[in-house]
């Protein structure tokens, strides 16, 4: 159920429903941390700071994304600590703090750099999520070197 849930609210992400889904994963995360879910609750905590980045809710999507990237580093969640790296860089670029944003989108590529050169997942960049982010990135961690 807790999965369909999740589902829907991604979709409604990608729909351009980013609003609908705020509230819809501020709930899910708590419910799957209630239950022990550990990977569904980071999931779902950085799925709600993408639709406030999508929203231009930077400040409240800071506030969501930073404390996530301890937590996906402790449990070794390193494609979603990639792309919490690059939605924080996202939001930090947005609001005019590019120099603090460069060090994320670097790490961001770093860590999908390291997990490509794991045996089987050499075309993991090729994932339409992760190839966006791998692009973005790219880009923007060329922008303010230093």
């Amino acid at each position: 159920m807790l999965a369909s849930k999740i589902g829907l609210a991604k979709v409604a992400i990608q729909e351009g429903r980013s609003r609908e889904a705020v509230s819809s994963f501020k709930s899910l995360a708590q419910e799957a941390d209630s239950l022990g879910l550990k990977y569904l609750s980071v999931e779902c905590s950085l799925d709600l700071g993408e639709a406030l980045v999508n929203n231009k809710d930077y400040s409240r999507a800071r506030q969501e994304l930073e404390p996530l990237l301890g937590k996906a580093e402790k449990l070794g969640l390193r494609t979603l600590l990639a792309k919490d790296h690059y939605l924080l860089a996202t939001a930090l670029r947005a609001t005019g703090n590019g120099t603090e944003a460069t060090p994320h989108y670097r790490e961001a590529l770093r860590l999908l750099d390291e997990i490509r050169k794991e045996a089987g997942a050499e075309k993991v960049i090729e994932r339409a999520d992760l190839k966006a982010i791998y692009a973005d990135s790219t880009r923007w961690s060329q922008t303010n070197k230093g």
